[in-house]
């Protein structure tokens, strides 16, 4: 029988299928999994209801939600990056001698 102790950190080998069954990554194959996922997962609301799923979409392998994710631009002096990307051609003394006293703090 798999037990979960309370506060425990102690995973056997044996019982590590339990433990997948548990989190959802693998079917649940007793009652105590199932319980235990029910339990782990009590306040967890989906995002998206069974009526807010296209069988088509899914079907034909298609983004139903469009929720591509967009990086956002950051205002950055891009000729510090140009020196960098260059290497050390170009660095004045003064510029190579505060990067030096950088890695040394």
């Amino acid at each position: 029988m798999f037990t979960l102790k309370k506060n425990s950190l102690d995973i056997k080998y044996d019982d590590l299928h339990h433990w997948f069954a548990v989190c959802g990554y693998i079917l649940p194959q007793t009652e105590g999994d199932m319980a235990r996922f029910d339990k782990l997962y009590a306040s967890y609301q989906p995002k998206y209801t069974i009526d807010d799923l296209d069988f088509e979409s899914i079907w034909n392998d298609e983004d139903q939600f469009n929720d591509n994710q967009t990086a956002t631009i950051i205002a950055v002096d891009f000729k510090q990056m140009k020196m960098a990307a260059r290497g050390m051609k170009g660095l004045s003394d003064e510029i190579k001698l505060k990067m030096k006293n950088n890695q040394l703090e």
